[in-house]
């Protein structure tokens, strides 16, 4: 079972563990919990995070995500890229599903929502 990473109470000691040896951490979250501490981390480029969003359509991120949270996970995304320190520590995770979100208009759509939110990495 995969846990929220921003839901965890230790995650600034965590992060500034890393920072102690110079060590960059990268984040892979959904983006429905937004963390003032991956802000401050992102803006003194202690963290990169990768935000899992698969779409910009409400209809078919909740078809994915089983969650009616698409939204907020692009609010959260679009707050991170506006603090980061460098454009590209702040990246958003589009996975392919058959069927679902595998149509141009989907891909077209999830790239303007991307570039809106000032996101220019995509994995």
């Amino acid at each position: 079972m995969m846990t929220e990473v921003l839901i965890l109470s230790g995650l600034t000691r965590i992060i500034l563990l890393f920072a102690e040896k110079e060590m960059r951490v990268r984040i892979h979250s959904n983006g429905i919990k937004y963390s003032e501490t991956i802000a401050r981390c992102l803006a003194k480029n202690l963290v990169s995070v990768v935000i899992s969003l698969d779409s910009a359509i409400p209809e078919t991120y909740e078809k994915i995500k089983q969650v009616p949270c698409c939204e907020k996970s692009w609010e959260s995304i679009k707050k991170y890229a506006a603090v980061q320190s460098h454009p590209d520590l702040v990246k958003a995770k589009f996975i392919v599903v058959a069927g679902v979100n595998d149509t141009l208009y989907e891909i077209d759509k999830f790239i303007e929502k991307c570039l809106e939110c000032g996101v220019s990495h995509v994995i």
